[in-house]
């Protein structure tokens, strides 16, 4: 490494101070030409150990009934999801729908054959008790599994046939302004290892994440979690600042959580940080194996399906996008810049149905000053060699894209070099919000909503493997459940949930919901899935 000038010398004797000190563990150099500069990525916290905390949850048959004023309050809740527009380079061509393939919904068969997509399992989780953008996530092993959503949660053990519940904001211990909204749900194979990650709500301190965590079927089936809890200050962040939109992944050895930062001005930075799995197994987090780093781009999407490297990625503008990777054996994280087709970005997204009400907009982007909706990354993923992303792109009329659609790349794992686009797209309704994982062969799976034109709001099961070829985009689409009526605020989101059945499966489960009733927030229904080809179904 070359440092030149009196500032050089000082800037590298101060870094040299700070990792002698356990404070810096990893420095990349990086630049063009006979410019350098230093950018700290990864960083160890000072040591401290963390013990966790346990509690057994008491589970109910029936998700209880919020008193008003709660549920107004939570309906009131302030989330600081708004990020920066994201720019858009000088010069750089949108795609064209003529390039890309409709993905268009297929029937499902009421006798499949052998490799024909088979729905095992639809379940109603719960009424009423969720918001329009309910954000459900879902993990399972075997027939156990955790469904949760804004704002509650339910655990089956009987593969998601009749679930109990559990409401975070009574049967977790207060913290700061007490649970909010946001949570995630992740199932750890190699370590068999439950995760749940629960947001809760800021005050004059910031607010926290609270990591529970349940290992073995025994403390599952019996309620009996743990529970770490990670604060802006856990980080050097000022009390000032809160955590928002989250995303929650493994490798084999590291546990790894994005979230946004958001201070009094508003987005601040997005932090990533990572946690060895075997602390997490022990429930004792030393604070000096935490390792994070931290952008300015805007959300960063994890990966599903990696094993011994997490990729993540944000968006450099709309045609370039910024791939991280942190293996495991380093300390070290480095990035790519990938160019891709662009994409437009106008003020607002648009899925209104044709005579449908003022509100069956779901998708809509802004709404008096509030984002609802946007282009940060939703779907990560690792498969056959290659790494994906995918988010939410507008309609684009003058290219052809009268509808907001999915846009997706793929990059070689090696090469880090563009391989493909497959969007999920249709002339005739939108596609928004993809959650997207592989399965232990590789194939990919999905959840996504679907609506406009002359359709409700519909959850949307995605499969892409090489049975998929029937289907033009190489995505094979089906209706898994429909609204019956438009919801009655122009809102949904901000994400669905996908995960593998169980380890080493080649099927998927997911999560979503639909509207039904007068469209009210307490005829929102949350759903649970279980899908893939005839012959895969869960053990």
């Amino acid at each position: 490494m070359r440092v030149r000038g009196r500032r050089g010398v000082l800037l590298l004797a101060l870094i040299l101070l700070l990792v002698a000190a356990g404070v810096v563990t990893a420095v990349l150099v990086r630049g063009t030409g006979t410019e350098q500069r230093l950018v700290q990525e990864a960083r160890t916290l000072r040591a401290d150990v963390r013990r966790a905390k346990h509690l057994r949850l008491r589970l109910a048959r029936v998700f209880p009934t919020r008193r008003p004023a709660a549920q107004r309050r939570l309906e009131r809740e302030t989330l600081n999801e708004a990020e920066p527009p994201t720019p858009q380079s000088t010069g750089s061509a949108l795609v064209n729908s003529a390039s890309q393939p409709q993905t268009n919904p297929a029937a499902i068969s009421r006798a499949p054959r052998p490799n024909d997509f088979a729905l095992f399992q639809r379940s109603l989780v719960s009424i009423g008790s969720a918001s329009f953008t309910a954000e459900p996530s879902v993990a399972a092993k075997g027939g156990r599994i955790l469904e949760t959503w804004n704002w509650g949660a339910a655990l089956s053990t009987h593969g998601g046939r009749s679930f109990s519940f559990v409401d975070p904001e009574t049967r977790f211990p207060s913290a700061h302004d007490g649970f909010c909204c946001d949570q995630l749900a992740l199932y750890a194979g190699p370590s068999d290892l439950w995760l749940w990650l629960l947001q809760y709500s800021g005050d004059a301190t910031g607010n926290i994440l609270r990591l529970a965590t349940a290992r073995g079927d025994a403390a599952f089936d019996s309620g009996s979690f743990s529970y770490f809890d990670f604060a802006p200050t856990t980080f050097g962040l000022g009390q000032s600042v809160s955590f928002d939109f989250n995303g929650l992944a493994t490798t084999t050895r590291n546990l790894f959580v994005s979230t946004n930062v958001f201070g009094e001005s508003g987005y601040a930075r997005t932090l990533v940080f990572r946690v060895p799995l075997a602390d997490v197994v022990a429930g004792r987090i030393d604070l000096s194996h935490v390792q994070y780093m931290s952008e300015d781009l805007g959300t960063a999407r994890l990966t599903s399906g990696a094993t011994d490297t997490m990729y993540f990625a944000s968006h450099v503008d709309r045609s370039h996008l910024r791939i991280w990777s942190w293996p495991d054996e380093s300390d070290s994280v480095s990035h790519v810049d990938v160019a891709h087709a662009g994409y437009a970005h106008p003020e607002r997204y648009h899925c209104a149905r044709t005579r449908g009400s003022a509100t069956s907009d779901w998708c809509l982007g802004k709404r008096k000053g509030d984002f609802k909706n946007d282009d940060r990354p939703l779907a990560g993923w690792v498969s056959n060699g290659r790494v994906g992303f995918a988010w939410n792109a507008p309609q684009d009329p003058a290219s052809g894209f009268p509808y907001p659609f999915v846009m997706a790349v793929e990059v070689d794992q090696s090469s880090m070099r563009l391989v493909g686009e497959p969007f999920i797209w249709s002339r005739k309704a939108a596609y928004q919000y993809a959650a997207i994982a592989p399965d232990a062969r590789g194939d990919l799976g999905g959840m996504v909503l679907r609506g406009g034109g002359a359709g409700f709001e519909s959850c949307v099961a995605l499969v892409r493997d090489p049975f998929s070829t029937r289907s033009a985009s190489g995505w094979e689409a089906h209706v898994v459940a429909a609204s019956t009526v438009d919801p009655a605020e122009p809102r949904a989101g901000d994400y669905l949930g996908v995960a593998l059945a169980g380890p080493g499966s080649n099927s998927w489960i997911g999560s979503c919901m639909t509207v039904g009733g007068r469209g009210n927030r307490e005829d929102v229904s949350v759903r649970y899935f279980s899908f893939g080809r005839n012959g895969d179904a869960p053990g």
